[in-house]
This record gives structure tokens, C-alpha cells and sequence, in this order.
């Protein structure tokens, strides 16, 4: 419509809230995929959340990628618990590395998970580092993912309780075994895909080791540490 709307922000946060849901989950099974406006021919990895909506390519929108564990921290009533707790499943399988995140699946056709800016190739997708976030791993999702695991699957989890606050503590670990390595005395941007050096990533970034404090500090609310 023509018309200008007022919005209030009580009533864009309840249009999120019911909206949120219906149009980015990814459902376990095909059949379910309509109550979720899920294109079938488009979805790549199910019990998901999708990374955008509306944009000019349908299909990637349906690309798994940590992002939506950002959401999954700031605003966690967005979320349904079962779905959330799920999805945190798939990306422990198929994202989490040794120490940070994938940006994209390994199975996923865009997925190129060795970083060089100074390539100078005729490889479109790689050339002079194009493939920035389309498969290394980035350190600072990692903050978030611990924190979202915590939120959806941790102390008030039920009986994945324990096996999560595991995986916790193993991936802060190797986090605090790769701080006591590093020469900057902090933790880099990125690794290549599967926790290999990266030698065009910043060897310390602030936001890297930010975010994995904010996991340690909400981890010391369950675990002394």
C-alpha cells in the first residue's frame, strides 16, 4: 500500500516473533516443509535455519552458516527450542572446527575452504581471496555458538545436558591451548577449513577473543572454571 504505516517497536518485535519461525526454519522432514514456506528444490541442509530470505538467488538462501547464532544470542525468544537445539546439532557437525567456525559447508558447491587474498588466478571463485566467507574458518562465531549452546541445549537442556556442556569445555580448550601458542598472546581472525594455519589471516583479532569471553563467562555460570 501507498499509505504510511505507523509501526511501533512492540508491534515490529511481535511481527518478528510470529514470523521469524514460519519463514526461515528449515524442517527435518520434506512433508513439513510448506508450514515453513520451504522451497523443496531448494534446500541443501534440513534442521536448519535458512541464512536469508528474500534475496535475488532463492537458493542460497538455504547456504548453512554460523550467522544465526548471533540471533540465537541476542534475541533467544525468537527461537523454538526443539528447532534452535537441532540446528545447533547439524552446525556441531557439519561447521564447528578446531577452533572456529565454518562459513560454509563442506558439502555445499560454493564451498572453498582455503583463504589466499594473494592468489592470482583465473579461479573466479578464489582469486585474490573471493572465498573469504565461503568456507574458511572464522574465529569470532565461535563466542557465539558456545553461548548459543548453552542457551538451547546446556544446563536446562534435559538429558543432552551433559554431552553439550562437554563439547563446551573441549572446544574452550583448544581455544586456550591455540592463546598459549600464539605469538600475539591472543586468538587469530581465521583458520584455513579443518583448523589449519592461515597465513593471509590476521595472526590476533579483537573480536575473536571477545566473543569467546563472553562464552567463558556464561560458561562459568554452570562450570567452575
Amino acid at each position: 500500500s501507498s499509505k504510511a504505516k505507523t509501526m511501533t517497536w512492540d508491534g515490529w518485535k511481535g511481527l518478528l516473533q510470529e514470523n521469524f519461525e514460519k519463514h526461515f526454519w528449515v524442517p527435518a522432514c520434506p512433508a513439513d516443509d510448506p508450514k515453513f514456506n520451504a522451497k523443496s528444490e531448494h534446500v541443501r541442509v534440513r534442521a536448519s535455519y535458512r541464512d536469508t530470505v528474500g534475496g535475488h538467488d532463492p537458493a542460497l538462501g538455504y547456504q548453512l552458516r554460523p550467522n544465526v547464532c548471533v540471533a540465537m544470542v541476542v534475541a533467544p525468544d525468537m527461537f523454538d527450542r526443539g528447532h534452535a537445539a537441532a540446528a545447533l546439532e547439524v552446525m556441531a557437525r557439519q561447521l564447528l572446527g578446531r577452533i572456529g567456525m565454518k562459513t560454509l559447508n563442506e558439502t555445499d558447491p560454493a564451498f572453498r575452504g582455503h583463504y589466499d587474498n594473494s592468489n592470482q588466478s583465473d579461479d573466479f571463485t578464489v582469486a585474490h581471496g573471493l572465498n573469504y566467507h565461503q568456507g574458511p574458518e572464522w574465529v569470532w562465531p565461535t563466542g557465539y555458538f558456545l553461548r548459543a549452546l548453552l542457551l538451547f541445549s546446556g544446563p536446562q537442556g534435559g538429558s543432552s545436558a551433559a554431552k553439550t556442556m562437554h563439547l563446551v569445555l573441549e572446544v574452550l580448550q583448544r581455544l586456550w591451548d591455540e592463546l598459549q601458542a600464539n605469538a600475539w598472546a591472543g586468538l587469530p581472525e581465521l583458520t584455513q577449513a579443518f583448523g589449519s594455519e592461515c597465513q593471509a589471516s590476521c595472526p590476533t583479532q579483537a573480536w575473536s577473543s571477545a566473543t569467546v569471553l563472553e562464552a567463558l563467562a556464561d560458561t562459568r555460570k554452570f562450570v567452575p572454571l
